[in-house]
This record gives structure tokens, sequence and C-alpha cells, in this order.
């Protein structure tokens, strides 16, 4: 059974905001990435950011525009294949 994980990446005013876990090796590839009240944000361009997560093993599986904000939500998954002793799912 495949086990995965969820992000939600939301356009900001001037950056990206990240809802969710995210490894601490993929955290070292985004610029200037801090924690704020249980969410990551940073002044990374969000195209940038998808970029990142994308090589890092991340699909888009669904998106939405924030109607209060009117900017753009990603929902992201990432199959966990360190779960599986043998590497396959």
């Amino acid at each position: 059974m495949p086990c995965n994980s969820y992000i939600v990446l939301e356009e900001a005013r001037q950056g990206s905001v990240i809802r969710g876990d995210l490894p601490l090796d993929i955290q070292n590839n985004i610029q200037d990435l801090r924690l704020n009240n249980h969410r990551y944000e940073t002044g990374e361009e969000t195209v940038n950011v998808l970029n990142i997560l994308g090589f890092n093993g991340y699909k888009v599986v669904g998106n939405t525009i924030n109607p209060a904000s009117q900017r753009l939500i990603w929902t992201l998954e990432r199959k966990y294949y360190e779960f599986h002793g043998d590497g396959h799912l």
C-alpha cells in the first residue's frame, strides 16, 4: 500500500506559504524559509517553490483559488519510499 505525504502551497503577497510536514532536506533547498505559526514562509516566488518541490518528488494533485485573497493554492503529494524496506510500493 502506498504511503503518501501531502502539503499545501499558496501564493503570498511576497513569496509563498507551505502548510504541512516538509522534510529537512527539502527545507534546505528553499531560500529564506522560516517556520511561522505552524506554516513555512519564504520570499521565494511560487513557481520556483513548485519547481523545487517537483524536483524532490512532489506532484500537483489539485489546485484552486482562495476566494478571499484571489491567490492560487496547490495541493502536492509525495510518495514515502523510505517507509518500505525494499524500496518498492
